[in-house]
């Protein structure tokens, strides 16, 4: 996957934790389903295993957690990416 194809990701961790505007989101969970569509699951794994959660805005995180809920048993990393995300929130 090329980086032009990540700009979404780049957008949303140069968004950093406090600012998050709802066009930054939408490229997020439009990104991320752009890669479920011709599922790149190796691909998303290493996402959610380099992704820093605590660098991230809370609801980019979320937005991660849930557009990526449904291909969870395709991918090795979501289930220690949503339990991080819970312990970094709590």
């Amino acid at each position: 996957m090329s980086s032009a194809e990540l700009s979404w990701l780049t957008n949303a961790i140069a968004a950093g934790r406090d600012s998050c505007s709802i066009e930054v989101i939408a490229e997020v969970i439009t990104g991320l389903s752009g890669v479920l569509t011709n599922p790149a699951y190796d691909e998303v794994d290493r996402i959610l295993r380099n992704v820093r959660v605590g660098s991230i805005n809370p609801e980019i995180m979320l937005a991660l957690a849930r557009t990526l809920f449904a291909a969870r048993d395709e991918l090795i990393e979501w289930q220690h990416f949503v339990q991080t995300i819970r312990a970094r929130t709590r």
